[in-house]
């Protein structure tokens, strides 16, 4: 109820009067940041999903990018590519309403490299100050679910993440050693069955496809990296 009434407001504020203020203000970031980091969000800033009367080409691609097949808490990964972040506050430049918004930065680069694996990566943790004219508003839908602590952990900021100890990291360093052993020994086996020879393909994929009935767990090729990652098959070596 408490965020129904808080939309409320926000669309109240979209009608009231807008402060004036010149693009050079806004640019030199005296009256609102240019870039402020996820963490830092003020907590009047809400999560909307704003439908614009122009195209939006990152919306109709979106769809094909982040859901990768990989894709974790992909609803709110999906999220923070389109939310805008808004306080619902208006203002005037050049005689046209402007309302005061932040949207994730997105690193293009990375989002189309690794748009089979997204979980976030391709999402800054910077926030960018973007202003939305009034008029071509078509509709504005609140996101009360999607919080800042969704925001967060959708692009894997790092104040989300479990604390870190000596003792967490020593673990996951002995089981990622562990899956490699694992690995390189059905690999041998794959090679006892095959002239002993080892698997000849030109990506890690193939290899885990054609040694799986000897693993029979594909988590095995994970690194347990906080930061994700896998572990790839040598190719030098491949049909040796």
């Amino acid at each position: 109820m408490r965020s129904y009434f808080t939309f409320l407001a926000i669309g109240a504020c979209v009608l009231a009067n807008a402060q004036a203020v010149t693009f050079t203000d806004i640019l030199s970031g005296a009256n609102y940041p240019t870039r402020i980091a996820a963490k830092d969000l003020p907590a009047n800033f809400k999560a909307v999903q704003l439908k614009l009367g122009t195209s939006d080409y990152m919306s109709s691609m979106m769809p094909f990018v982040a859901m990768g097949p990989s894709a974790k808490n992909s609803a709110d990964v999906y999220n923070a590519f389109l939310s805008h972040w808004t306080s619902g506050e208006v203002v005037t430049a050049e005689n046209n309403r402007f309302l005061i918004t932040y949207k994730t930065e997105i690193d293009m680069g990375t989002l189309m490299a690794r748009a089979d694996d997204m979980n976030g990566r391709g999402l800054s943790k910077q926030l960018v100050l973007e202003l939305v004219k009034v008029d071509s508003i078509a509709a504005l839908s609140p996101l009360p679910l999607f919080t800042k602590e969704r925001l967060l952990a959708a692009i894997g900021d790092p104040s989300m993440a479990p604390e870190q100890t000596e003792q967490t990291i020593a673990a996951r360093k002995t089981q990622t050693i562990s899956n490699m052993k694992q690995i390189a020994l059905g690999a041998m086996m794959y090679s006892n069955d095959y002239d002993d020879v080892l698997p000849f393909a030109q990506n890690t994929a193939t290899v885990q496809r054609v040694i799986r009935p000897y693993l029979k767990n594909d988590s095995l090729w994970k690194t347990m990296n906080p930061n994700g990652g896998r572990i790839l098959f040598n190719m030098n070596v491949g049909g040796v």
